[in-house]
């Protein structure tokens, strides 16, 4: 074999995608929004779904090479998600008093 018949073993190897990094990103962002909507018991199922999708997603990501965007993934996913599902269940009566009253009061 001839030097230009050997395979180049120098060559760096392809960067990951980050299709993975950004359909993580928007998972974790659409579960936020699906927890403050004022659907009682919908946007609480639909909220943890899209969270654990985004869970998922973001393993992939680690795996995939993107170690930064995915341990951050998870971190916000762990820390934020909880506390934005927790303010959900507080703002809820109080979006239901004022569309409530709203509805109450003659014209």
């Amino acid at each position: 074999m001839t030097m230009f018949n050997q395979p180049n073993y120098y060559t760096q190897p392809p960067l990951p995608s980050s299709a993975p990094v950004r359909a993580g990103w928007w998972r974790l962002g659409l579960s936020w929004i699906v927890f403050l909507l004022p659907i009682p018991i919908l946007s609480s199922v639909a909220g943890w779904a899209l969270n654990l999708a985004a869970l998922v997603v973001a393993i992939i990501v680690i795996v995939k090479g993107k170690v930064g965007s995915g341990i951050a993934q998870l971190a916000l996913m762990l820390v934020v998600s909880p506390v934005v599902y927790v303010l959900s269940l507080l703002v809820y009566p109080i979006v239901m008093a004022i569309l409530g009253h709203a509805t109450t009061q003659p014209h």
